[in-house]
């Protein structure tokens, strides 16, 4: 008698098989094959391929640490922004970068020059969280601590001197700051906590002007009063609290009026506020949503941005701690990226990357950043991190390290069933894995089988190099893969049965490899015999 026994391909690559981000479901049955259940430092940028998330690179050229010349090591920076200003004397736009470490401000005038301390006769907290505006070409800031002031540095000088204190609202300081059609915005006075103050316009030192006014939302319960002041979009300007969201419109303090858009929809803080090219992004205690559609949409967790990665913002993050989320905006891969405190800890050991274009999540690990901003260095932009042991950092596209450390890469697919029946066993024959790389790299390929008395698994490791390795000590025979920057295929014997196969990749020390998916090559575990 002949074994008949049919053999399919089942194809995970392109703008199908590869139609999925991280996905945390509780229930890994619903997490196809194309998604990923664990995405550790996964990058997914411009195109659908997967590879290493941007690595670190140190912000300055020289070696400061640990002398009088910058912040104390050891202590997060709370908060970073680049500041283009104008000096006055010669016109020409200068560079500076602005922090908050410990009790101290500081600028940093360049990649190549000391930091110098900014805070002068200022007394600072050396635990609140910043926010910064620049209005009228001068840096204002604030912080979570109202004891700190409301304090400016000018920068329009030529020799810029040290930050000095700013004028405040009659009512005093609040935590938050924002600008609307030429007026400075203020909130978060813990003595009005649910009063917005808006300046004279164009004069962000004057309060009392008749121009000048402050708007009181409507006290409902909410135990924070306003949280954040976003951007302002389309000519509108809205103000959070932590379980709703007002729109301010008007041009005058005649014709200024507020209006609830959201109820049980707020904004956790001001640090998670990204504006986008056309949209405003921001977390809340349920997740992490679009301004355009939390104002049109009917608020359920389905239209949350965050659906994919319910679970870690709901029950894996310190949400006593989601004043210290700090967000920015990765022009270059078109991310929201976010930095957060992991449930039992106290720092920001938890990144969460959002890509805009095809709303797919990442986690990326090992990056510490207290702090996030957007820099611009050579003209090309960058997300700046102010990491938590001190030092600044920016995410670089072309870096596979962490400043020549190794991290690694892992993603995990959700288990496949052929032909969708999950009662029935398979034999999973092989794994085409589809990749190319620039840099010789190392790759582990693991897979586990669920069968009815346990759950089978292998894994696989081997190396792509390219021509130039043949002759060289690193390439393996057999195992090497020949074609540095080009597509290379690599098939990997299975020889497994069972119900359902779940895939996981792992790339370790300075691996740069691109995956444009895989192949499963997969028959019937019980022959028909003819």
């Amino acid at each position: 008698m002949a074994k008949t026994s049919s053999t399919r391909f089942y194809p995970f690559f392109g703008k199908k098989g590869l139609a999925g981000g991280l996905n945390v479901s509780d229930d890994p049955l619903i997490v196809g094959p194309e998604e990923m259940t664990n995405a550790k430092n996964v990058l997914i940028g411009q195109t659908l391929s997967r590879k290493k998330r941007p690595g670190l690179e140190s912000y300055h050229t020289s070696t400061y640490a640990s002398t009088a010349s910058w912040p104390v090591a050891s202590n997060p920076i709370r908060g970073i922004i680049q500041y283009w200003r104008y000096a006055s004397a010669t016109g020409e736009v200068q560079e500076d970068i602005f922090l908050h470490s410990q009790n101290k401000v500081w600028s940093i005038d360049n990649r190549a020059s000391p930091a110098t301390n900014r805070t002068g006769s200022l007394t600072l907290s050396a635990t609140a969280v910043p926010s910064y505006q620049v209005f009228e070409g001068i840096l204002y800031f604030t912080s979570t601590n109202v004891a700190d002031g409301y304090n400016k540095w000018n920068g329009l000088a030529n020799v810029p001197g040290n930050a000095s204190a700013a004028t405040p609202p009659p009512d005093g300081v609040g935590k938050y700051l924002g600008v609307y059609r030429g007026r400075m915005l203020m909130a978060g006075n813990p003595d009005f906590p649910f009063r917005l103050y808006i300046s004279k316009p164009f004069d962000a030192d004057d309060w009392t002007a008749i121009t000048a006014t402050s708007l009181d939302l409507s006290y409902d319960g909410d135990p924070d009063g306003i949280t954040a002041i976003f951007p302002e979009l389309e000519g509108r300007v809205f103000v959070a609290t932590r379980r709703s969201i007002y729109e301010v419109t008007g041009t005058t303090v005649n014709d200024l009026v507020v209006s609830r858009v959201t109820r049980g929809i707020g904004c956790v803080g001001q640090g998670t506020v990204v504006a986008t090219p056309n949209d405003i992004l921001f977390s809340s205690d349920r997740g992490v949503h679009s301004l355009k559609k939390v104002i049109v949409s009917d608020q359920s967790e389905i239209t949350f941005l965050s659906r994919d990665v319910q679970r870690i913002w709901t029950e894996l993050l310190n949400n006593q701690k989601f004043d210290q989320a700090q967000a920015a905006w990765d022009e270059i891969n078109n991310l929201y990226v976010i930095s957060l405190v992991s449930s039992g800890s106290n720092t920001n050991d938890t990144v969460l990357a959002y890509n805009l274009t095809y709303g797919y999540w990442m986690k990326w690990d090992d990056i510490e950043a207290r702090s996030l901003g957007n820099v611009l260095i050579s003209k090309k932009g960058y997300i700046i991190c102010g990491k938590e042991d001190g030092g600044i950092q920016f995410l670089n596209n072309e870096q596979t390290t962490d400043d020549g450390e190794s991290y690694s890469f892992q993603m995990k697919s959700g288990k496949f069933f052929p032909d969708g029946d999950m009662s029935k066993e398979y034999r999973f024959v092989s794994v085409t894995l589809l990749c190319s790389t620039d840099n010789p790299s190392a790759i582990s390929v693991g897979w586990s089988i669920d069968s009815p008395d346990l759950t089978k698994t292998g894994s696989r490791s081997f190396n792509l190099g390219n021509e130039s390795a043949l002759l060289g000590s690193t390439f393996i025979l057999g195992a090497s893969q020949l074609g540095l920057g080009r597509f290379t295929p690599k098939r990997i014997s299975i020889e497994e049965t069972g119900y359902n196969l779940q895939l996981e990749i792992t790339c370790a020390g300075s691996s740069n490899v691109n995956f444009h998916g895989w192949i499963l090559e997969v028959e019937d575990a019980n022959p028909v015999y003819t």
